[in-house]
């Protein structure tokens, strides 16, 4: 169902280029089983892609299932560990899976690195 999106992804990926609009393509279609097999075909292609892996993520949470997007999400907060949206899926991953101090470790630094990046903003004005 998603070839075209597919085929653009991974196309981008091979030249380095951004590929998010494809990615909010299948998101938005909202049919859940044919993105979560789209987004995993995309990530087999490069298993170290952190967007690929954040995205297959996001897919599996949508579908409800938090345990198997749990170590994807944990990939992400290793290869980027200020990426506030990865660490914040993670720790409601961890807080569906009843691991509530890790979710909240994870949840606080989501928010602490959101109120570094407001503080910088405002210091660039």
């Amino acid at each position: 169902m998603f070839d075209i999106q597919i085929e653009q992804i991974i196309s981008a990926r091979k030249k380095n280029l951004d590929a998010s609009e494809y990615f909010v393509q299948i998101k938005r279609a909202n049919r859940k089983a044919e993105a979560l097999e789209a987004t995993k075909t995309i990530l087999d292609f490069d298993p170290s892609w952190t967007t690929a892996q954040y995205q297959y993520a996001m897919s599996l949470i949508r579908a409800g299932n938090h345990k198997e997007a749990l170590p994807y999400f944990l990939s992400c907060t290793k290869t980027h560990v200020e990426w506030m949206s990865a660490l914040y899926h993670l720790g409601i991953c961890q807080l569906k899976l009843g691991n509530e101090e890790e979710a909240i470790r994870s949840l606080k630094r989501a928010v602490s690195y959101t109120h570094l990046r407001a503080h910088e903003t405002k210091a660039n004005l």
